[in-house]
């Protein structure tokens, strides 16, 4: 897939149909996952989709300092 290949918006787009379980069956674990690779690629709808699960404990473990670290990223490129 695009996603696998690198695709940073491809990446972002499947963590988020695996967050919200749209046309796929939900996995956050996953979604954890392709986020993180868009996230750390520059993607801030991906560093503030990660930031969220991180915040809550959703398909990782919990993480206040991390996620705060990744809403601020997102923030700082225009994600409120």
């Amino acid at each position: 897939t695009a996603a696998s290949a690198g695709h940073i918006a491809a990446a972002w787009r499947l963590g988020e149909l695996l967050d919200f379980g749209r046309g796929v069956r939900r996995d956050e674990r996953e979604a954890v996952r392709w986020y993180r690779q868009a996230a750390e690629g520059g993607c801030p709808q991906a560093q503030s989709g990660l930031a969220l699960l991180l915040e809550d404990g959703r398909g990782c473990d919990r993480d206040d300092e991390e996620a705060l670290r990744w809403h601020l990223v997102a923030a700082e490129r225009g994600m409120a």
